[in-house]
Order: C-alpha cells, then structure tokens, then sequence
C-alpha cells in the first residue's frame, strides 16, 4: 500500500514539475527543490504514520494469534479431558465385547458337544429300541407260532377224535342198516 501511495505521488510531483508554473529558470530550478523538499517531507511523514499504523496491525494481529492459540490449547486440553472418560468407555466396551464373544464361542462349543452326545444317545437308544422292538417282535411271533401250533394242536386233537366220532357212527349206522336188512 505504501508502494502505492508512493508511486501516486512521484507521479503527481512528475506532473507538477512538468505543467507547473513556467517562472524563470534560475528561480524555477530552487523553487522545483524547495517543492520536492516540501514533497519528500510530506511523503517521508505519510510514509511514517503508515509504517506505524502497519506495525501496530502486525502487533495487534500477533497478540490476536497469540490468544487464539492459547483458546486453541485450551480447547485441546478440554476435548481431551472430554474424549479420555470416552476412550477408556470405548476400551472397556471392547473388552466387554471380546469377553462376551469368548463366551458366546464356548457357550457354541459346550452346546455342539452336548448335541453331538445327545445325537449319540439317540443313536443308541434307537438301536437298543430296534433291538427290543426285535425282540419283542420275535417273542410275538414265537408266542403266535406256540399258539397256532396249540390251536392246530387242539384242531389236530379234536379232528381225530371227530373222525373216531365220524368212525363209531358209521360203524353204528352200519349196523342199524344191518339190523334193517335182517
């Protein structure tokens, strides 16, 4: 900006000297120093008064910075003191999950032994029923097969005495017709 002001006014003062007044050239010539001296002063003067208002931006600008770091480790401090409760929360959530996961896999593997004896158990309950329901089934036909053999027994028993029945009467018929002949 200072650059700016300069170059304004070195321009200006170009302008001045060239359209100015056209007085003798013996006078012009002290009057043109006595202007640019009076020129130089003023600039010198603005040129001061804006070093001093940039300088006191840059102090103003750094104390600014100064504070705003202080509020930014502040603000760390707190967001630390904030997240630590969270992390050790977050820790012992994991190791809350870890441990119930351990947990889940032997419960899943105490059930997996469970139903593989339990499967073995049915296995040998159903052979042990197969072998009574064998069993069973033989003592059932053995009895079946003693009684029909009992039945066709008495059916043997009482045929033959029904044939010595059958034998008797006709002998008897026989002889009531042979006592009708005579």
């Amino acid at each position: 900006m200072t650059r700016a002001i300069a170059a304004v006014l070195a321009i200006s003062m170009a302008i001045l000297c060239a359209g100015g007044c056209q007085e003798e050239q013996a006078s012009s010539g002290d009057k043109m120093a006595r202007l640019m001296a009076v020129e130089n002063k003023d600039l010198k003067a603005q040129l001061q008064a804006e070093k001093k208002k940039k300088d006191d931006e840059i102090k103003n600008l750094n104390t600014q910075l100064t504070k705003l770091h202080a509020e930014i480790a502040k603000k760390d401090a707190e967001i630390s003191n904030i997240s630590e409760p969270f992390k050790k929360t977050e820790e012992s959530l994991w190791a809350e999950i870890t441990r119930r996961g351990e947990e889940t896999k032997q419960l899943v593997e105490q059930c997996q032994t469970e139903m593989k004896q339990r499967d073995n158990d049915l296995r040998i309950i159903r052979e042990q029923l197969g072998q009574c329901t064998q069993a069973r089934n033989d003592k059932v036909q053995e009895e079946a097969d003693n009684q029909c053999k009992g039945a066709v027994s008495a059916l043997d028993d009482w045929n033959s005495e029904l044939k010595e029945e059958v034998e008797r009467l006709k002998a008897e018929l026989a002889k009531v017709k042979g006592e009708e002949k005579k």
